[in-house]
């Protein structure tokens, strides 16, 4: 099982974001968000999610649950850049 958290450091807040994280070495079997608040899906070592309605210093977690091992992710990008 692993976990990504998107944070926002700026000073609005943001409406709509997308999270993308590829893993090598890892296939993610499911994706969820234990406050209910974002929409994953997942193919193969892929890991998308959406959430919306991030404020000024706040934080939103996505978990899931992996085959392999997959460490850090190999790429990542949120709302089209890369983090």
């Amino acid at each position: 099982m692993g976990t990504l958290t998107v944070v926002n450091r700026g000073n609005s807040p943001v409406s709509l974001w997308r999270l993308s994280a590829q893993f090598s070495n890892a296939v993610i079997m499911s994706v969820w968000s234990p406050s209910g608040s974002v929409t994953g899906s997942h193919s193969g070592g892929r890991l998308d999610g959406v959430g919306r309605g991030l404020g000024p210093g706040r934080s939103m977690q996505i978990s899931f649950q992996a085959q392999g091992r997959p460490g850090a992710p190999a790429a990542c990008s949120l709302n089209g850049r890369s983090c």
